[in-house]
């Protein structure tokens, strides 16, 4: 088998996808499929649209059934092996807690999912209520949210957290799609996610460098970058942020993330989305000007408290 046909565990494809392919190449029906492996047809069609994870031994029977070459299919097994790990991993970490003393691996998967998917579609639509998107952030953005997530999701424990330095590493590796010319990105933001705050006095800096680093994503050919002011009257309450891919998947996030690859969510969040469109504006500049120049006066707010504080001969009597 050459080496482009083999299935790589860094393959951009999940395996779903890949067991859905080779199904394909041999001309073969998710029926005949079945009928040859034992695993029933609507399993296959789970595992397929990657709606359940696949368990080792189902995907040994799916590759004796397509016939597969032995390194192929213990690939294929390997990489099922691996998912299962994570998922068995996931559930036991839920269990245990706060106590747990490992954590939960979904958010660096996550992570990981979306760098793949990003790498293949053409096409992303974002709409974002809550976040800066995360294809905009910068790292210090990142890394406070990551950490109030993780600050809830896990506890307290620091020891317990994924490794924060690596999910903002792989964050602004997934950014450098937006200089990728032939990838069109479209963001909506709602006007208040300017306003929350995930800090303390060092927010507005660091809110500052971010709203310095939409405005120069503004200037990029291939970005669209539209907000939605906060006066606007809303065609229905923003529930959740989301993500069109092309025409292959959402990815509808709220503490955790869920992708569906159903055409009947995919259309729907695209009419969301073009909804959202036409109440949002795309004069985006003076609003994240103004924003800008508020929170550098903040800063230099606090720069002024802190300087007073250190003064020789300051008192609080």
């Amino acid at each position: 088998m050459d080496d482009e046909r083999r299935v790589r565990h860094d393959s951009p494809e999940t395996l779903g996808e890949a067991l859905a392919r080779l199904r394909r190449e041999r001309d073969l029906t998710g029926v005949e499929v079945a009928k040859r492996s034992g695993v029933s047809q609507g399993q296959i069609s789970k595992i397929e649209n990657s709606r359940v994870t696949p368990t080792p031994a189902d995907v040994r029977k799916l590759a004796t059934a397509l016939e597969l070459p032995s390194t192929e299919a213990t690939d294929l097994v390997e990489r099922a092996r691996s998912m299962h790990t994570v998922a068995v991993r996931e559930r036991s970490g839920r269990r245990r807690g706060a106590h747990r003393t490992a954590p939960a691996p979904a958010p660096q998967i996550h992570q990981e999912d979306l760098f793949q998917l990003e790498a293949r579609v053409r096409s992303v639509r974002a709409f974002e209520p809550v976040l800066v998107p995360g294809l905009l952030q910068t790292s210090e953005y990142a890394r406070r949210v990551l950490n109030r997530y993780f600050g809830v999701y896990l506890g307290d424990d620091q020891r317990v957290w994924p490794d924060t330095a690596a999910m903002v590493g792989t964050r602004l590796q997934r950014q450098e799609r937006l200089y990728d010319t032939t990838k069109k990105f479209d963001f909506i933001i709602l006007e208040q996610v300017f306003e929350y705050r995930f800090g303390r006095a060092s927010w507005p800096v660091t809110m500052a460098a971010q709203l310095q680093r939409i405005e120069a994503a503004c200037d990029l050919p291939n970005v669209s970058i539209r907000v939605i002011p906060r006066d606007t009257d809303l065609p229905f309450p923003p529930l959740a942020m989301f993500q069109v891919f092309d025409d292959e998947a959402v990815l509808v996030e709220s503490t955790i993330g869920f992708l569906y690859r159903d055409q009947s969510n995919i259309d729907m969040y695209s009419r969301v989305f073009e909804r959202y469109r036409e109440v949002s504006t795309e004069d985006v500049l003076p609003i994240i000007k103004r924003y800008k120049a508020e929170y550098l006066e903040a800063s230099a707010q606090v720069a002024r408290f802190e300087s007073d504080q250190s003064a020789p001969g300051h008192s609080d009597q």
